[in-house]
């Protein structure tokens, strides 16, 4: 797609439209940043595009194109949904652990404490 003109590629209508993000960028002169935008392609699957739109100057500081680049950041930002998932799996094993030991240290206790009424009560005997 490198080279041709932006109209006419399937990206100018989605993620978003650009065309405001355009005119901010010619107006304020600085790249404009667009992080993680959804976006799905024509064959159904769901990309997520970091797209970054950078005004293009001559020499006398006159603002003549923009530059748009889309980087592809799906599999990040897949990664991080599973490191998320992962976390939040760690945290529910970590809770269940902590009251499986408080469990156990309350078995623990009552069963010195059977032990030793036990041991009074073979002493009785």
């Amino acid at each position: 797609d490198v080279g041709r003109p932006l109209q006419d590629l399937e990206v100018y209508y989605q993620p978003r439209e650009l065309r405001p993000f355009i005119s901010m960028a010619y107006s304020e002169r600085q790249m404009i940043a667009l992080p993680g935008v959804e976006w799905q392609t024509r064959q159904g699957e769901n990309l997520f595009l970091d797209v970054q739109i950078v005004p293009l100057m001559n020499s006398d500081g006159k603002v003549i194109g923009v530059s748009i680049n889309f980087d592809d950041v799906s599999r990040y930002v897949h990664l991080q949904a599973e490191l998320e998932e992962a976390n939040h799996e760690l945290e529910t094993a970590y809770e269940e652990l902590q009251s499986t030991n408080e469990e156990l240290e309350t078995t623990n206790e009552e069963l010195q404490s059977t032990n030793e009424e036990l041991e009074t009560t073979n002493e009785e005997l």
